[in-house]
């Protein structure tokens, strides 16, 4: 066992024990030492990052499929808040509603999560988690759990037996107690990444290990030989013993020519400084993928860094955050383009033309009695006296008088026609729609209103007989434009005309 610390890839080895198996391969224990100083290593906190970043995605998500499911049912949140009974009327209510909503699925969610056991974060745990060895131990001093909850401790030991950990526990007098042996099999199935050889067996690093190995020895760049850096010194050469001669003596020593082949057989060459940058795109990247790790950590807070694995999230995540994010603004978008006015085939043209039909009780809607189901008599009211009439029949015909003026109409340029003749509207096979303004008793009182109403809005007006929509009656009635085929078009003018001119307006129908 060395008691010595290691550190790799975010992970603190407190302790190691290795050695070589018979069949050549490597059995790797890995202890984890904590002491009552450190005691928060194996004590368990609530991860609030997960529980949030979950919560957050099941808020978007049920309010994505909430949308959707309104969008098939057509249900609109806010033609409901624009309309709904006792509420204000104003439809950008809606998304305050929608923002609550999403805010109360996150907070309950988040709740929900916290209860749960897979969101306790050991720090010690989660560094054994990281990467694979024989057998792990975790070392806690007997102190620490004296002064603290029982569930502490029963955490750790759920953990511990839930990923196959072993527990040692340290007494006071420093022996070691067997709580739990570490799982022969590893519970991770194989997944998680195996420490480097160089970390089992206790030695040098291999980059370290290479480089010692050539120091004392480097190769010529224009040869095979290798060229001894420190070679060891030559004997020095013997004095002579015979009394003549002198032992400075050097010789006959001439000057001669250096060829240079002696210099190249023992030198080194030079090389060529540094390549440019651009020759070496791969260490280029390299450069800036380490500078952007290193902004982004600098950016992150130093709990980030030091805690492994607590602010980790599943690979599904992100994807499904933004696709549920983007749907949930999609089908906001759509339904918040819904107004109250009304727009030539929309479908959400309200109030409908059967919002101004009278009650079933005819006694109510204080309608004449000439008037067939499903007509609407604009001159009276609840709040007017019933007038007597002489016959109550729904068959009044009335004799028609020659020379009478049944129809005046008035373009927008001004071009007026009369005429004499008409057939009731009553009598066609389609449903029309007619748009007044008033009703006189005669036609020069009509038609004085038709030509006052051309004159302040420039509008096409007509004066029509009461007689050719329907059976009976001997007043005129001002409309504006002409009978309307569509209902959507007439609710369509009934808001325009009343937005835009103030003109009170009341549709009448005749089938």
């Amino acid at each position: 066992m060395v008691p010595k610390v290691h550190y790799y890839q975010g992970v603190t080895i407190d302790a190691r024990l290795a050695f070589q198996q018979p069949d050549l391969n490597w059995f790797t224990a890995t202890v984890e030492a904590t002491s009552h100083a450190t005691a928060e290593e194996i004590l368990y906190r609530t991860n609030w990052f997960r529980i949030t970043m979950l919560g957050l995605v099941v808020a978007f998500v049920t309010t994505a499929v909430t949308l959707a499911l309104s969008q098939v049912l057509g249900f609109n949140a806010w033609r409901w808040f624009a309309t709904a009974p006792g509420g204000d009327g104003d439809a950008n209510t809606a998304y305050g509603a929608l923002i609550l909503v999403m805010v109360m699925t996150w907070a309950v969610t988040s709740l929900v999560l916290s209860t749960r056991k897979s969101f306790r974060y050991i720090y010690a745990v989660e560094q054994f988690k990281r990467f694979y060895a024989t057998a792990q131990w975790m070392a806690y001093d007997a102190s620490i759990f004296e002064d603290r909850p029982p569930r502490q401790f029963e955490e750790l030991r759920r953990q511990c037996i839930l990923f196959g950990f072993g527990m040692l526990e340290v007494l006071p007098d420093n022996r070691l107690r067997v709580v739990i042996e570490p799982s022969k099999v590893d519970q991770f199935a194989g997944t998680r990444s195996r420490l480097p050889l160089w970390v089992a067996a206790i030695q040098a690093p291999p980059k370290l290990k290479s480089m010692f190995q050539r120091l004392p020895v480097a190769k010529l760049p224009f040869g095979k030989r290798p060229l001894q850096l420190n070679p060891a010194p030559a004997a020095a050469p013997a004095l002579p013993t015979d009394g003549t001669t002198d032992p400075l003596d050097v010789g006959q020593y001439f000057p001669t020519v250096a060829t240079g082949q002696e210099y190249l057989a023992t030198a080194i060459r030079a090389k060529r400084g540094k390549p440019a940058w651009y020759k070496r795109p791969g260490r280029q990247l390299k450069g800036v993928k380490w500078r952007l790790r290193q902004s982004w950590r600098k950016l992150s807070p130093n709990e980030i860094r030091r805690l492994p694995g607590f602010f980790q999230l599943p690979t599904w995540y992100y994807p499904t955050l933004i696709v549920a994010a983007l749907t949930t603004v999609g089908f906001a978008y759509g339904q918040s383009q819904w107004s109250p006015l009304a727009k030539p085939g929309s479908r959400f043209a309200a109030p409908d033309v059967a919002g101004l039909e009278p009650a079933a009780n005819p006694d109510q809607s204080r309608a004449e009695p000439e008037l067939l189901p499903g007509e609407y008599d604009h001159n009276f009211s609840a709040d007017k006296p019933r007038p007597e009439y002489v016959e109550d029949t729904p068959d009044y015909v009335v004799e028609r008088k020659r020379k009478k003026a049944v129809r005046y109409r008035i373009s927008k340029a001004g071009e007026e026609r009369t005429d004499y003749d008409c057939i009731g509207l009553q009598h066609l096979p389609s449903t029309y729609y007619l748009l007044t303004t008033s009703v006189h008793p005669n036609f020069a009182l009509a038609r004085r209103a038709a030509d006052d109403f051309h004159g302040v809005y420039g509008l096409a007006m007509t004066v029509l007989a009461e007689e050719c929509f329907r059976l009976g009656g001997e007043r005129y009635f001002v409309i504006l434009d002409a009978p309307i085929l569509e209902e959507s078009q007439a609710n369509f003018m009934v808001r325009e005309y009343l937005r835009r001119y103030e003109i009170p307006v009341e549709v009448m129908v005749a089938e």
